[in-house]
């Protein structure tokens, strides 16, 4: 009913019991009157007409007086409407707020029952909510956090305007993540009544948050094996990607299979293919095709191997793998229970293998992150392999020119042309002993070819002079290595091969040429090449003098030690002359 109907009705009311109280008083004044004047009008004489006249003008005080209480009255009735119409509005807000809002409103006494309970716990609990006000809110809490409530709860200084994350469990036993925030009800006294609060459901913001955690990790993800391959000095490492990829995609084993062996020959120094996991390591010689390259997280062993090398020849036997190109999938359901993903690895546009991934069928099918991360990481390690391949083919074609100015040399000074060649042997050998990765020997090896390159520019008749060279003859010489030095800096070579080649007549106590300097300036690679061109050279013949005997060369490693060799290399050298480990760098010079 609306305010201005209850107005319109007492109103109504107000001015009927107003007529009624002036009627009841005009009849009881006018009965007050007649007694007076039928009792007490004994010897005055009173007129009807002073009685009537008496009594009109107390009824009109009378009702005056009546009339303006109930005006007065109605004024304050009307307030009153109005202020509860005012407090019936704001409780209608309120209630329609509570009951539209996605959070949960309520409140619990001391002992935890719920003494109000808003319509949205309907959705948050499964429970009517009629049957939680029956409950205590230990009833719909997940077990492990009963008694993490129930001492925050005691924690009433700390406890306002803080949220605590629980958990919920549902009538039908589904386990919702919530935020609640409680604030302790107290009395005038301080006494606590109880608690009020508000809980939310915070599932979208867990799928969110952990929706950002798995991109985080993707992204991680993907730094960590762009970082592994740029890292990369010599194979790439297969295994190591391998493992960052399971874990960052869940899956329990990763692998890559290679069709065409000659990719894999070029970039393998060793010329092995490892199966690894925690418990074994199984080597093969790679000349076998396919190759196969396994991370196990768990029990990996040789049917492993099998399995991965016949799903390989099956999928390229029908053309399957050959026809994926960049950002393709294919899943596969092994009879194990398990879900294999592969995608190719294209390099120049020709599928040369494939990289897999396992996990257990239960575990569901990949996510789009973790898809992303693998194409991703395959597209990296594919051009990876394409840039080592071109690396090689680079270096290849660096030992074959340098091959091919060693051997236009001899024209020139045959003693040089050989003397390289033989050189180029020997520091290979001793840089092998001395644990040089494959990366170094190539380079090591380019030095020997070349590293008397410069004597291009010295005259032959100096060269071949069988007898003592003049002061300017013998600046000519040394000038080799800076001539040297700027023929090869020309070819854009690393610079740690044109410092070798300039220093390699160089000295540890700076007794050498040409810039004479000593110590820690000599690199191990030119302190290596130093010391084998003195060996090679005291072990040929030459123009002027016939080759030295063993003792003669041992005898000057020893003399020379520490002063002008190093003395773990000259170790290794007597070592090494000792066992006879050089001779196979003079069969060529003996079949001459």
């Amino acid at each position: 009913m609306s305010s201005v109907t209850v107005k319109k009705e007492l109103k109504i009311k107000f001015r009927q019991l107003e007529w009624l109280i002036i009627a009841m008083a005009g009849t009881t004044l006018a009965s007050l009157h007649i007694i007076r004047y039928i009792f007490l009008n004994s010897g005055a004489q009173i007129t009807e007409l002073q009685i009537i006249l008496d009594w009109l003008f107390a009824m009109v005080i009378i009702g005056g007086l009546v009339h303006f209480s109930f005006r007065e009255i109605s004024k304050i009735q009307n307030e009153l409407i109005e202020k509860r119409e005012q407090a019936n509005k704001a409780e209608n807000r309120i209630q329609h707020i509570i009951d539209t809002t996605q959070d949960t409103i309520f409140s619990i006494d001391c002992e935890g029952k719920f003494t109000f309970i808003s319509k949205s716990a309907e959705t948050l609990t499964g429970y009517h909510s009629e049957d939680i006000l029956s409950m205590n809110i230990q009833d719909i809490l997940s077990t492990e956090y009963h008694a993490f409530v129930s001492k925050q709860l005691n924690k009433i200084n700390d406890l306002a305007g803080q949220h605590l994350f629980i958990d919920i469990k549902q009538k039908n036993g589904v386990i919702v993540p919530t935020e609640v925030s409680f604030i302790p009800i107290k009395n005038s006294s301080g006494q606590l009544l109880g608690y009020q609060g508000i809980a939310r459901d915070v599932t979208e913001r867990r799928e969110a948050e952990k929706a950002n955690q798995e991109k985080e990790k993707y992204l991680q993800a993907i730094a960590n094996v762009g970082e592994t391959i740029l890292e990369t000095t010599a194979e790439i490492p297969y295994k190591a990607i391998l493992d960052i990829l399971c874990k960052a995609s869940g899956s329990h084993r990763g692998f890559v299979l290679f069709h065409d062996a000659d990719y894999l020959h070029k970039q393998i120094a060793d010329k092995k293919v490892y199966f690894s996991n925690e418990d074994n390591n199984i080597q093969r010689d790679c000349s076998q095709s396919p190759l196969v390259i396994i991370h196990d997280n768990i029990n990996g062993n040789g049917d492993t191997t099998k399995t991965a090398e016949l799903l390989l020849q099956n999928l390229y036997s029908d053309n399957t793998m050959e026809n994926m190109t960049h950002n393709d999938t294919m899943t596969i359901n092994s009879h194990g229970g398990e879900i294999t993903m592969l995608m190719p690895l294209i390099v120049e546009t020709k599928s040369i293998g494939i990289i897999g991934f396992n996990k257990p069928a239960e575990s569901g099918s990949w996510k789009s992150v973790h898809l992303n991360l693998l194409l991703t990481s395959t597209n990296m390690l594919s051009q990876a392999i394409e840039r080592q391949i071109t690396n090689e083919q680079i270096k290849q074609h660096f030992l074959s020119l340098a091959k091919i100015i060693s051997e236009a040399l001899f024209a020139v000074d045959p003693y040089t042309a050989s003397h390289q060649q033989r050189l180029a042997k020997m520091v290979c050998l001793v840089g092998k002993r001395k644990g040089l990765i494959s990366k170094q020997l190539e380079w090591l090896y380019f030095c020997g070819l070349l590293h008397d390159v410069g004597k291009i520019a010295v005259p032959t008749t100096i060269l071949s002079k069988p007898g003592r060279l003049t002061n300017e003859e013998w600046g000519l010489v040394r000038s080799h290595v800076e001539r040297g030095a700027e023929i090869l800096r020309g070819m854009n070579l690393p610079d740690n091969v044109t410092k070798a080649i300039l220093h390699h007549h160089e000295r540890l106590d700076g007794s050498g040429y040409p810039a004479g300097i000593k110590g820690d300036e000599l690199s191990l690679e030119a302190r290596i090449l130093g010391i084998c061109d003195v060996v090679e050279a005291m072990s040929s013949h030459r123009p002027y003098r016939p080759a030295r005997s063993k003792e003669e060369i041992q005898a000057e490693l020893k003399n020379g030690k520490a002063l002008k060799y190093d003395p773990e290399l000259v170790d290794l050298m007597l070592e090494m002359i000792e066992n006879d480990e050089f001779s196979s760098c003079f069969q060529q010079q003996d079949s001459e």
